[in-house]
């Protein structure tokens, strides 16, 4: 089985084009927001962070071979 890794592909994401394994998904309520679904995420400098999957058109889920094969998706402008 192999892990699955999130890259963040709009240029406003945190630390954006750096693949982050995902360790996770749980409910996220951020203050003054509603309630949402989000990839727990976890970057190889130790840093983590908390992604919305309904934000679709801002990340890339992409395998560990993909990596390795330098796949990573670009950034956006």
């Amino acid at each position: 089985m192999d892990d699955a890794y999130y890259v963040g592909i709009h240029r406003n994401s945190f630390q954006a084009g750096i693949p982050a394994k995902i360790v996770g998904m749980k409910f996220i309520t951020p203050e003054y927001n509603e309630k949402r679904l989000c990839y727990h995420i976890k970057f190889s400098d130790g840093s983590e962070d908390w992604a919305p999957v309904k934000d679709k058109d801002h990340y890339k889920i992409i395998s560990f071979e993909d990596i390795l094969d330098g796949n990573i998706p670009d950034v956006s402008e």
